[in-house]
């Protein structure tokens, strides 16, 4: 990655990549050592090897470090890269260190194409979302939920707007949750949103055939 890419166009791939860190990454300076990592369960390792590398590599030309950490049951990707360290925390405005409590939808994004928003959404919730089915006897099959749980009551409010203003319907159960239900809302946000993470689709199949 050289320094002119760090101000690149916006492009869906950067914008998912984006949310992805928004929900799964932490990046810090340690010396000359530049850390951009990103953290999900081990069995979302197909989804960070399949797609995910492979886009960063497209975008920054990085390879990573992957490590499975068999007591927690995480892989971590992890990136050394100076150029992506200030593409992250210049021109994105990402606190380095801990940022899930400051983290935002950055401005760039929110006032660009709406694909390229929902591209970022996209990220955010392959990262952090959760897809719930009810199969309590009220209902009369699976009842459909998405949820979204970041201890962020303001990102949670700009993802509630964009959502609302591309038609998708949800609410503010609490301040760190944001949810999506019902077969008609769920289908809505996979139309104009969608999952790239393949735990979240096959588990939808259920419901959405």
């Amino acid at each position: 990655m050289e320094e002119s890419d760090i101000y690149a166009p916006l492009s869906s791939e950067l914008c998912e990549v984006i949310g992805l860190f928004i929900g799964d990454g932490f990046t810090n300076k340690y010396g000359s050592h530049y850390l951009i990592q990103f953290t999900g369960n081990v069995l979302e390792e197909e989804y960070y090897t399949k797609l995910i590398i492979p886009k960063m590599f497209f975008l920054f030309k990085l390879k990573p470090y992957i490590k499975k950490e068999k007591d927690c049951s995480a892989i971590r990707i992890s990136y050394n890269s100076k150029c992506l360290f200030k593409m992250l925390t210049e021109r994105f405005k990402f606190n380095a260190g801990k940022k899930s409590k400051s983290v935002l939808i950055p401005e760039e994004i929110l006032v660009a194409r709406k694909e390229l928003l929902f591209a970022t959404l996209r990220g955010i919730y392959d990262a952090e979302g959760y897809v719930y089915l009810d199969t309590r006897k009220m209902y009369k099959k699976p009842y459909p939920r998405i949820e979204l749980r970041m201890n962020n009551p303001k990102i949670l409010k700009q993802i509630y707007r964009a959502l609302s203003n591309a038609g998708v319907r949800s609410y503010m159960r609490d301040e760190i949750t944001l949810v999506i239900q019902g077969v008609n809302n769920v289908k809505s946000f996979v139309d104009i949103i969608g999952f790239s993470n393949k735990k979240h689709i096959i588990r939808l199949s259920q419901v959405l055939l």
